[in-house]
C-alpha cells in the first residue's frame, strides 16, 4: 500500500463527510498532507490539515512529535476563528491505551504534557520547543480527531456516510416542506374569531385571616384534635393565613392562637402571595375532592364504579361527558367472563393563577390509566397504553374544546357545589373560561398534528390536603 492510495482513500473518506479538498503536499510542498475546506455554512472549522500515515504508528516516533509540535504552534498562532481542525489518517496504532489518554476520551493532562517534553527521542544538546499556552495545548488535542483504518474500512465508511448522506437529504426535504407549511400557519387569516382559553376566571374571597400561634408552638394537620377542612397556608412556624370567617377562631381554636390580624386580598397579594396561590389550590383541591374525584400526583380523575362500562358526568346544562371507560380484553372463549385489561380516565389537573392581576383556574387534561377504575397503573404501563391513543381523532381542537367547557362547567357549577357543601365554599364564585376577540383566525393544523402535552415529561407532584 504506498502513501498516495493511502491518502486516495482519505479523501474519499473526507468527501462523503462533504468536505473538499483545496491543496495536497504533492503539489503544494505544505506540512499537512491534505488540507480540506469545511462543507458551507458551517463557522468552524473553516479548513480541515489533514495528516495520512499509511504504516503503524507509534507515540515514541520522534518524527511524528516532532510533526505534532509544528501543526499545534500553526494552531496557536492563528486567531481563535482562523483556527484549522486537524485530523490524522493511521493505517494501524500501537499502545491504544495511550493514545487514547493524549488524542481520545480518555485524555489526560499530566500525559499530554510529558509526551510534549519528552527529549529522549532527540540529541542531548537538543532542548524542548517553547510550547503554546497550557489551554491552547490541551484545546488543539481536544479538538483533534485520530481515525484508525486501512484502505478497505477507510472506503466502506465512506460509502456508508454516502448512503447516510441520501437519507438526510430526503429528511431535508421533509423538514424544509414542514418549515414552509409551519410558516404558513404563522400568518393568521384575516377573519374575525374568539379565542377561548383553558383559563377559568374566578373570584377569591376579599378578606383574609392571619392567626398568629403561642410562642414554640408549631402549628400542623396532625397535631389536630378533630381535622380541620377549611383550607390554609402556614406562613411560617408560627402564623398561618386562612379564608375570614365568623367561624375562623373556633376553626383554629387547638392553635393556642394569640393574635388574629384581618388583611384585604391585595394587602395578601402583596405581602403573601405563595401563601394565597397555596391556599387557594387547597381550597380548589377540597372542591373538587368532594365531588368524588380521586388524585394521582398533580392529576384528577373520575372513578368507574366496579359492574359499570363506563363514567358519564352530566353539568347543569344537560351536557354529557364520559370521563371514564372500561376495555377489555380480547378472548375466543365462548361465555367466558370478560377480563378487564385497563380502564381509560379524561384525567385534568387544576391549579390557581395570578395573572394580568387577576386570579384564574388553569385546566389541563391528559389520559389516564387505571387498573379496575380506581387503581392507577405504574407510568410504564400508562406510556404504553397511551400510545394506542395519540391518534388525530382525540385531538381534534373543537373536541379538546368542548371538553374542557363541559369539564369546567360540571366541576365548578356554584353556589352548591356538590352535595357536600361546606361553608367557606359559598365565599369562591366561578365564572367563564378566558375569551379574547381578535380580527384574525389561526390556520387549521393537519389532522395528524399532536399535541405538545403528548410529549410532556412527568413532573413530581406537590402533596395536597383533602
Amino acid at each position: 500500500m504506498t502513501a498516495e492510495t493511502f491518502k486516495a482513500a482519505v479523501r474519499e473518506y473526507m468527501e462523503s463527510m462533504g468536505f473538499a479538498q483545496l491543496t495536497d503536499s504533492s503539489i503544494e510542498g505544505h506540512q499537512p498532507d491534505m488540507i480540506f475546506a469545511a462543507p458551507p455554512g458551517r463557522p468552524w472549522p473553516r479548513e480541515v490539515w489533514v495528516e495520512a500515515k499509511a504504516t503503524k504508528l507509534t507515540l515514541s516516533d520522534k518524527n511524528l512529535l516532532t510533526e505534532i509540535r509544528g501543526y499545534m504552534r500553526q494552531w496557536a498562532s492563528r486567531e481563535r476563528i482562523a483556527r484549522f481542525k486537524f485530523m490524522i489518517f493511521v493505517k494501524r496504532i500501537t499502545n491504544v491505551s495511550r493514545w487514547e489518554r493524549i488524542w481520545g476520551s480518555d485524555l489526560s493532562r499530566d500525559e499530554i504534557f510529558k509526551w510534549l517534553k519528552s527529549t529522549k527521542q532527540s540529541s542531548s544538546s537538543e532542548s524542548v520547543p517553547q510550547l503554546p499556552t497550557d489551554e491552547d495545548v490541551l484545546t488543539f488535542f481536544a479538538e483533534t480527531d485520530v481515525v484508525e483504518g486501512d484502505i478497505p474500512s477507510l472506503r466502506t465508511a465512506a460509502q456508508a456516510k454516502r448512503n447516510v448522506g441520501s437519507a438526510s437529504l430526503n429528511l431535508r426535504r421533509q423538514a424544509q416542506e414542514r418549515l414552509h407549511l409551519m410558516e404558513q400557519r404563522e400568518k393568521p387569516v384575516s377573519k374575525k374569531s374568539n379565542l377561548i382559553s383553558n383559563l377559568l376566571r374566578f373570584t377569591p374571597p376579599g378578606e383574609y385571616g392571619i392567626i398568629q400561634f403561642q410562642k414554640g408552638h408549631k402549628f400542623s394537620q396532625e397535631n389536630q384534635p378533630t381535622k380541620i377542612v377549611t383550607p390554609y397556608s402556614i406562613i411560617d412556624e408560627s402564623e398561618l393565613i386562612t379564608f375570614e370567617s365568623p367561624d375562623m377562631l373556633d376553626t383554629f381554636h387547638s392553635a393556642n392562637q394569640t393574635q388574629v390580624r384581618h388583611i384585604s386580598l391585595s394587602e395578601a397579594m402583596e405581602k403573601y402571595e405563595t401563601n394565597i396561590l397555596e391556599l387557594w389550590n387547597r381550597a380548589l383541591n377540597r372542591i373538587i375532592r368532594v365531588q368524588g374525584v380521586e388524585r394521582w400526583r398533580d392529576w384528577y380523575y373520575f372513578p368507574v364504579p366496579k359492574g359499570h362500562e363506563a363514567r358519564i358526568i352530566v353539568t347543569d346544562s344537560e351536557k354529557k361527558l364520559q370521563v371514564g371507560r372500561v376495555f377489555y380484553k380480547q378472548t375466543n372463549a365462548l361465555g367466558a367472563t370478560p377480563e378487564i385489561s385497563f380502564v381509560f380516565h379524561r384525567a385534568f389537573a387544576a391549579r390557581s393563577k395570578w395573572l394580568w392581576g387577576q386570579p384564574f383556574v388553569e385546566l389541563r387534561m391528559r389520559r389516564l390509566f387505571t387498573k379496575d377504575g380506581l387503581e392507577v397503573l405504574d407510568p410504564e404501563a400508562i406510556s404504553k397504553i397511551d400510545r394506542k391513543f395519540r391518534r388525530s381523532i382525540f385531538n381534534r381542537s373543537e373536541t379538546q374544546l368542548q371538553m374542557l367547557l363541559k369539564l369546567g362547567e360540571f366541576l365548578f357549577r356554584s353556589p352548591s357545589i356538590g352535595d357536600k357543601h361546606e361553608a367557606w365554599m359559598s365565599k369562591i364564585t366561578f365564572q367563564s373560561f378566558l375569551t379574547m376577540s381578535t380580527n384574525w383566525t389561526p390556520d387549521a393544523v393537519s389532522l395528524d398534528q399532536s399535541f405538545i402535552s403528548d410529549y410532556e415529561v412527568e413532573e413530581g407532584s406537590e402533596d395536597a390536603d383533602d
